[in-house]
């Protein structure tokens, strides 16, 4: 993800979802300002999704974070057609 990017943020804790824009925090931050803070609490679980629309096939990056937004490790996308 890059600055100003348009990303999608899923709360897994409370069911909340709504769009906001990326801004760099440093590794390990996963902070929200403004309207969106209200939207979630410290120690949520979250997906935050991006997208890009091209001509082009495009392999899906999953990854997994531990409780201090570390990475721990990839995870392979599920392909339903095989």
């Amino acid at each position: 993800m890059i600055d100003g990017e348009l990303v999608h943020v899923w709360d897994v804790t409370n069911g909340q979802r709504f769009t906001t824009y990326a801004m760099g925090g440093g590794p390990g931050v996963c902070g929200l300002n403004g309207g969106a803070a209200y939207k979630v609490n410290a120690g949520d679980r979250l997906i935050i999704v991006s997208f890009a629309l091209t001509d082009e096939p495009l392999r899906p990056k999953i990854i997994l974070v531990d409780d201090s937004n570390q990475f721990v490790r990839d995870i392979e996308p599920f392909n339903p057609l095989g």
